[in-house]
């Protein structure tokens, strides 16, 4: 059996984690309802 080497990666904490995300998703801009709704008639 070969051996291997445990690695560790450094893992977020579920706050960070969630941080991360919602700083992610701000850059992007929020649809407004009637682009929404055109969106939706294609």
């Amino acid at each position: 059996m070969s051996k291997s080497k445990n690695l560790t990666v450094p893992a977020l904490g579920g706050e960070q984690s969630l941080n991360r995300y919602l700083a992610e998703i701000k850059k992007f801009p929020v649809l407004t309802a009637e682009q929404e709704y055109m969106l939706a008639k294609r």
